[in-house]
C-alpha cells in the first residue's frame, strides 16, 4: 500500500506520461488516399482527433484520482 503522497504523485506522474505517450502515439492520421484538403474529410478528423484527446484526458486524469479515493478510504477504514 502507498503511504506517501510522493510515491501516489511519482506513480501519478508515471501514468500521466505512459498515457501520454500512448495517446500521443495512437494519434489519429489521414490516410494518403483520402483527400486532405476536402472540408469534409477535415471536419471528420477534426472531431476524431478531439474525440481521441479528450478521452485520452479523461484516462490520463481517472487513473491517479480512483488511486487517491481508494487510498484516503483505506486511510480512514485503518483509523476506525
Amino acid at each position: 500500500m502507498i503511504k506517501s503522497p510522493r510515491a501516489w504523485f511519482a506513480l501519478s506522474l508515471l501514468w500521466i506520461a505512459a498515457v501520454g505517450y500512448f495517446g500521443w502515439t495512437t494519434w489519429p492520421q489521414i490516410p494518403l488516399d483520402v483527400s486532405s484538403t476536402d472540408p469534409s474529410t477535415l471536419d471528420v478528423y477534426g472531431a476524431v482527433s478531439l474525440n481521441h484527446a479528450v478521452f485520452y484526458s479523461l484516462l490520463a486524469l481517472l487513473g491517479p484520482i480512483i488511486l487517491f479515493v481508494m487510498l484516503r478510504m483505506a486511510q480512514r477504514q485503518r483509523k476506525d
